[in-house]
């Protein structure tokens, strides 16, 4: 089990999610930066990136 599991605020994770998406930087820099695991930060991205596309299909 994850012992030192950190969790992060919504608000927190939409924003460095679009430090990635909207600003082009680079995912690997970001999770250095951070100190966030690169997968964790995937996801992230990966959820930021399906909310605009829903966003879009709703427009």
């Amino acid at each position: 089990m994850a012992k030192n599991q950190r969790t992060y605020a919504p608000e927190f994770r939409e924003y460095v999610a679009k430090l990635i998406v909207q600003d082009g930087r680079k995912l690997v820099d970001v999770s250095n930066e951070l100190d966030i695991p690169y997968n964790t930060l995937q996801k992230w991205v990966g959820g930021y990136r399906k909310r605009l596309r829903d966003a879009e299909k709703a427009t």
